[in-house]
């Protein structure tokens, strides 16, 4: 009986470890996404814009930070956003949390890997007090210079773009300047 329970016992140490090696994985592979890229963006509804995102490290390489700005076409307002990802010590997933100049929120964990596609349950709350669900949030590494993101709303909107590598692009917020250096990215 006792070989049983060491073995048990042992065998659950070991899958514990993988699972945690693997969270800690999920979370490295984000680095790929580190530095200044930019997009052309197309929402469901025809709306065509630009928009500028950077990736980098904070807290000693603990979380990474995500700022994007959103400039669509003429007459409509830019929408800024800033998200936080990083490996929850509790349950060992990597979570996302973010927050947009208008007043919404998200949560966002992730969920799995297909290849260099990770793949995010969302939920967010607007700033006008609506709520909802993504049916698919996505960021497909490409290549060392590209990724794409894709964001589909349960019942609704869908949004997709496809981002390039800049070289030392400063991303303009009110009242501050962030930029991200060249070579920060590691190689896939």
């Amino acid at each position: 009986m006792l070989s049983y329970a060491s073995v048990f016992l042992a065998a659950s140490l070991t899958i514990g470890q993988a699972d945690q090696q693997n969270q800690t994985d999920d979370f490295k592979k984000l680095r790929g996404f580190l530095g200044t890229w930019e997009a052309k963006y197309d929402e469901a509804e025809g709306e065509v814009g630009d928009v500028l995102a950077s990736w980098k490290l904070i807290l000693e390489g603990k979380f990474i930070e995500h700022r994007y700005v959103f400039k669509p076409g003429a007459g409509n307002e830019e929408f800024r956003g800033l998200a936080l990802f990083g490996r929850d010590p509790v349950d060992g997933k990597v979570h996302g949390w973010g927050f947009d100049n208008q007043g919404g929120v998200m949560a966002m964990e992730l969920t799995g890997w297909d290849g260099m596609k990770s793949k995010w349950s969302t939920t967010f709350s607007n700033a006008d007090g609506t709520t909802g669900k993504s049916e698919a949030n996505e960021f497909e590494l490409r290549d060392k210079n590209s990724y794409r993101w894709m964001l589909a709303i349960a019942g609704g909107d869908k949004s997709e773009a496809v981002f390039k590598r800049v070289r030392s692009k400063k991303m303009e917020w009110p009242d501050q300047q962030y930029d991200t250096p060249n070579g920060l990215a590691e190689p896939l």
